[in-house]
């Protein structure tokens, strides 16, 4: 917390030089890292917001952002005998975690050119989110001609922890605040367009319980307006 607010004083005392409004749009490729598990796989979401670039000499800048991000991963999980009864056989569940994070970075802005690099720490607040349960079979029937069944359901996710003795089928994240940093570079495209490719490492847990850390990559699309 101390750095951001170092960050703040330093791009406020020099807010009198230029301020630049960066609006932009882009996609994540998100995953989460558990230590118990390395077969979490990474999903592609939505990222959008919107940043404040104030320069505070010729090549440094602070860029404090707000930003909407998309996070989560997937994983699947084969079966000859489903485990939890039904029936069913030659079994493919897949689960699918999308979470929704309202995202405040702030980024000491390095300028070279048209080139640039960036890093600094980041506050997640997370929103809502979805988890899916995809089920597939696949086989034969009893006059030996192949068949194949497919179910989805999908749950709610929330932050924070259940009420007590809640019986509903939510899914519950323990921790709503999330800490990051980020690093990445990115590069102006005719003078109009901005490209920004940026990674972010988790710092904090998901979960109270065990290590659930998000990673995400960032590759976003924005227009740069004069102040």
């Amino acid at each position: 917390m101390r750095l951001f607010f170092v960050l703040f004083i330093v791009g406020w005392s020099g807010a009198i030089q230029a301020q630049t409004l960066l609006p932009k749009i882009g996609a994540t490729y998100a995953s989460i890292s558990y230590e118990d598990n390395e077969d979490y796989k990474p999903i592609v979401g939505l990222t959008v917001g919107v940043g404040y670039n104030i320069l505070v000499s010729k090549n440094l800048s602070v860029q404090p952002e707000l930003n909407f991000v998309q996070k989560g991963s997937s994983s699947t999980d084969s079966y000859t005998d489903f485990p939890y009864g039904g029936g069913f056989e030659n079994i493919k569940l897949t689960t699918k975690t999308r979470l929704g994070y309202l995202q405040v970075p702030i980024l000491v802005k390095m300028n070279l050119g048209k080139f640039y690099f960036n890093a600094g720490p980041s506050i997640g607040y997370g929103l809502k989110g979805k988890e899916e349960y995809k089920l597939s079979s696949s086989g034969e029937d009893r006059f030996g001609d192949p068949i194949s069944v497919s179910h989805k359901t999908k749950y709610n996710v929330k932050f924070g922890a259940p009420p007590d003795n809640y019986n509903g089928d939510d899914r519950f994240v323990d921790n709503r605040m999330n800490f990051s940093v980020q690093v990445g570079g990115g590069v102006m495209v005719m003078d109009k367009v901005n490209i920004d490719v940026r990674y972010g490492l988790g710092l904090s847990n998901m979960m109270d319980e065990s290590k659930s850390k998000h990673r995400v990559l960032q590759l976003t699309l924005g227009v740069p307006v004069q102040l």
